[in-house]
């Protein structure tokens, strides 16, 4: 579980600083939320926060109600996994070289190397490509090498940036479920813009407008925003999150979602 409390973020100083994340406070219990927002709406920034990537400017990061700071840093990252949007991987290493480096970057023991690594490329199909190098693989088989590579020490925490965006559609399907697999055992936080990507994982849901949460909750609540409740499912949270995001709601709406105990 991670517990994000009060936290702000700024770029830049005086006359130039841009406020990035307003004061958020929201939890991200087992299994997956998806983390939905405009360009610009702190998404990213509030991503590379509990990434570790950087540091917010107020506030702070809990795991499992023990706070991030210098002297717990190095521990909860050997918990974190994180595939990014943009898969960079030595091309002329073979897969299976780039998962032994990282075994020795995780300090896996070397008795389990072998037995991690087989585990993870069968898991992601990819145990025939073992000794391709990372240039010679596909989109898809590169993504999930991505995966391969955030899964292998077995991380209690995945993040996600945008997986499936410039994938097949049969592809994409593929990482769908394996994100829905992942996610029996782990906090996934997924954040994308692909709103179907959301409608197949039926995940929690917390959206950012303006550096701050207007909304967290069950994606059955997201979509029950909707006036009468007349959309369909195949629109329902598209015409959701385009309400969302023209809204205005009150200080005591987006409140009682920050601190309900449940989310």
């Amino acid at each position: 579980m991670i517990t994000v409390k009060g936290v702000s973020h700024v770029y830049g100083r005086g006359g130039g600083a841009v406020e990035a994340l307003d004061n958020i406070s929201v939890t991200f219990s087992s299994g997956t939320t998806a983390l939905l927002g405009p360009n610009g709406s702190g998404k990213s920034t509030l991503m590379n926060i509990i990434g570790t990537s950087i540091s917010p400017t107020q506030g702070d990061v809990f795991y499992n109600d023990t706070r991030v700071d210098r002297a717990t840093v190095e521990d909860y990252r050997a918990q974190l996994g994180v595939v990014p949007q943009h898969i960079s991987l030595p091309k002329r290493m073979r897969l299976s070289e780039v998962l032994s480096y990282l075994c020795w970057v995780h300090k896996v023991p070397a008795a389990r190397n072998r037995q991690l690594i087989d585990s993870v490329l069968e898991r992601l199909d990819l145990a025939e490509k073992r000794n391709s190098r990372v240039g010679e693989l596909s989109g898809g088989q590169l993504r999930r090498a991505g995966f391969a590579c955030a899964l292998l020490h077995e991380p209690s925490v995945l993040l996600l940036d945008e997986p499936t965006v410039g994938l097949d559609p049969e592809v994409r399907v593929e990482i769908r479920r394996l994100i829905a697999d992942i996610a029996t055992s782990a906090t996934v936080l997924l954040s994308t813009h692909l709103l179907e990507d959301v409608r197949f994982l039926d995940p929690e849901v917390a959206m950012i407008k303006a550096g701050q949460i207007v909304f967290s909750g069950s994606y059955a609540q997201f979509t029950a925003t909707l006036p009468n409740g007349k959309a369909s499912r195949d629109s329902s949270i598209e015409q959701a999150y385009q309400q969302m995001l023209h809204a205005h709601p009150s200080v005591s709406t987006v409140v009682k979602q920050k601190c309900d105990p449940r989310r």
